[in-house]
C-alpha cells in the first residue's frame, strides 16, 4: 500500500466518523429532558429557542402550580408551563418556568361515556399507551407522540384528515386551569373555544377532561405517486381515506402518499416484528440522508430526486397511535425546522402548482433538505386554530440545520402560501407582522381571545413579551389599518 492508497484511506474512514458523528447528532433526541439538569436552561426541540428562567418549580401537585403563580403576581415575574419543548417559538419562557413532566397522572377513566381526565403534563405516547390499556383511544393525532398534552392542545396540534378537526378540537370538552388571580378555574363551551390555544396566556392548565372512543385499528399504506397524477384527482384522493397525507419531495416530481383507512378485519398474518423493521429502516435511511445532506449541502438536490427511489414502501395494521404517529421519515428523532401554514382547501391545487415551480426557482437558494408534509384539516371552532371556520390544505416547509432556514421561509411564505389565503401555523415559525396575523386570523377573534385572556388574567401574570410582538393586544383599535404584505 502506498503513500497516495494511505491518504485515501484516511480521508474515507474520517468521512465514515463524521457521517456516524452526524447521525448520531441528528438521532440525539431532546424530547426527554428540555431543561438542562445543572443551569436550568430550557432549550427546545430544534436548538432555536434558550432561555434561563429566575426560578424553576418541578411540579408535582395543584399546590405547586397556584404557589408559584402567587409568587410570580407578588413579584410582578411572569410565569409559564414548559412541556417537551417542540415548539418552535419561546412561548415557554418566562421568569418563573413550571416543569410539567412529573404532572401527568391519568386521574378517571369512564369508558362508558368516552371520558377521561388527565393532568396536563402528560406526554401524548404516555397517555396513548395508558388509553388502549382500557382499550380507548384518541379519535385524532398528530405525528409527533413526545409532546406534552398542554403543549400540543395550547398551540393548536392537528392531525390530518378531510373529516377530522384538530386534536383539540376532537378531543377536549372541558380543562381547569390556575388564573392569574391564583384561583382554580373550569373553562367549557365557548369559553373552552377560545382558550384552548391559548399559547400559554390564558393560566397554567391543570387538567383536561377527555373524549376518547373505543380503540381501533388502522391500514396503513404508503404509496411513491406521481405529483402530476396527484394534482389531477386532488379532491378524490384527500377524501379517499379517513387519514390522508403525503409527503412532498422538493426537487423531485414524486410525492409519498400515506393512505389510512379503518381496520375491523381479522388480526394480520405477516409477522409482528414487520412493523418494527419497516420503521427502523426507514428511520435509519433518513438518518443517513439527512446527514450527508447536512455535511454537503449540494447533494440535497440529487439526493431528494433520487428518495423516490430509495424509500421502502410499507402497507400495514396497527393500532391507531401507532399508525397515526408512525414516523415514515424518523421525524421523533431528527432535529429540524419547521414553518407551516394552513391553505383554504379551494386553493389547494393552484398552491401546490405554485410550490413545485418554488422549488424549481429558488433550488439554489433554499437547498431544502428534507420531505415537507402535505395534510388536510376539517374547519373547527377554535378561536385562535388556523382552521377556524376553513376547511384547510396544511403544507410545511422542513429543513434539517440550515443556517438559511430564515430566507428561505421568508421567500416560500411570500411567493406561495400568504398568494392563496395562508395562515402560519403560530408554534412554529413564521414570519409576520403582529397586524399582519391579526389580518389573516381575523381581527374580530384577536378582540374576542384577548378579551378573555383580561378576564383570565388580568394583571399580566401570563403575558410575556414574544405574545406581546406577536399578537396586536394593545392595538386593537389600529387593526382596520390596511395591511400590505411584503
Amino acid at each position: 500500500m502506498n503513500f497516495r492508497h494511505l491518504v485515501f484511506l484516511a480521508i474515507l474512514v474520517g468521512g465514515i466518523a463524521r457521517l456516524a458523528q452526524d447521525v448520531w447528532s441528528l438521532a440525539h433526541t431532546p424530547f426527554a429532558m428540555p431543561f438542562d439538569p445543572i443551569t436550568n436552561t430550557f432549550r427546545n426541540f430544534d436548538r432555536s429557542v434558550e432561555c434561563t428562567p429566575k426560578k424553576l418549580i418541578h411540579v408535582t401537585t395543584e399546590a405547586d402550580v397556584v404557589a408559584a403563580v402567587n409568587e410570580g403576581r407578588n413579584n410582578k415575574m411572569k410565569v409559564r408551563a414548559a412541556g417537551a419543548g417542540h415548539s418552535f417559538q419561546p412561548h415557554a419562557c418566562a421568569d418563573i418556568m413550571l416543569n410539567m413532566d412529573a404532572f401527568c397522572k391519568v386521574l378517571s377513566v369512564n369508558a362508558t361515556e368516552g371520558r377521561v381526565v388527565v393532568e396536563s403534563g402528560i406526554r401524548l405516547k404516555n397517555l396513548n399507551l395508558a388509553l388502549a390499556s382500557f382499550g380507548l383511544a384518541m379519535p385524532q393525532l398528530g405525528l409527533i407522540s413526545e409532546q406534552s398534552l398542554a403543549g400540543a392542545m395550547s398551540t393548536g396540534t392537528h392531525g390530518t384528515g378531510l373529516s377530522l378537526e384538530s386534536v383539540g378540537a376532537m378531543t377536549v370538552v372541558a380543562l381547569e386551569a390556575v388564573a392569574g388571580n391564583g384561583s382554580v378555574i373550569s373553562l367549557t363551551g365557548w369559553r373552552l373555544n377560545t382558550s384552548l390555544v391559548s399559547l400559554g396566556c390564558m393560566g397554567i392548565v391543570l387538567r383536561y377532561t377527555l373524549h376518547v372512543v373505543p380503540a381501533y385499528r388502522l391500514y396503513r399504506r404508503e404509496v411513491v405517486t406521481p405529483l402530476a397524477h396527484v394534482l389531477a384527482d386532488l379532491p378524490q384522493r384527500l377524501a379517499s381515506s379517513r387519514n390522508y397525507q403525503f409527503w412532498h419531495i422538493p426537487y423531485s416530481a414524486y410525492v409519498v402518499e400515506n393512505h389510512m383507512s379503518l381496520y375491523e378485519g381479522p388480526e394480520p398474518s405477516y409477522p409482528e416484528h414487520s412493523f418494527v423493521v419497516d420503521k427502523y429502516m426507514t428511520h435509519y435511511l433518513y438518518l443517513v440522508v439527512s446527514a450527508l445532506t447536512v455535511w454537503i449541502p449540494s447533494l440535497s438536490n440529487p439526493v431528494n430526486r433520487a428518495m423516490p427511489h430509495l424509500a421502502p414502501m410499507h402497507e400495514f395494521i396497527a393500532r391507531s397511535d401507532l399508525a397515526l404517529t408512525y414516523p415514515p421519515i424518523g421525524y421523533e428523532s431528527v432535529r429540524y425546522t419547521e414553518m407551516e401554514y394552513f391553505i383554504p382547501l379551494e386553493n389547494a391545487n393552484p398552491m401546490l402548482k405554485a410550490l413545485y415551480m418554488f422549488y424549481e426557482k429558488f433550488s439554489e437558494v433554499c437547498k431544502v433538505n428534507s420531505m415537507s408534509p402535505v395534510r388536510t384539516q376539517k374547519r373547527d371552532s377554535i378561536t385562535l386554530s388556523p382552521a377556524n371556520n376553513m376547511d384547510c390544505i396544511i403544507v410545511s416547509l422542513v429543513m434539517i440545520r440550515r443556517n438559511n432556514f430564515e430566507e428561505c421561509a421568508k421567500l416560500m411564505q411570500a411567493e406561495v402560501f400568504l398568494p392563496y389565503g395562508g395562515r402560519p401555523h403560530l408554534g412554529k415559525r413564521h414570519f409576520l407582522t403582529k397586524l399582519e396575523i391579526a389580518r389573516v386570523y381575523g381581527e374580530e377573534k384577536i378582540v374576542e381571545w384577548e378579551a378573555l385572556r383580561k378576564e383570565i388574567d388580568p394583571e399580566n401574570v401570563f403575558l410575556t413579551d414574544y405574545t406581546k410582538n406577536l399578537l396586536p393586544l394593545d392595538v386593537t383599535k389600529s387593526l382596520k389599518s390596511k395591511v400590505v404584505f411584503a
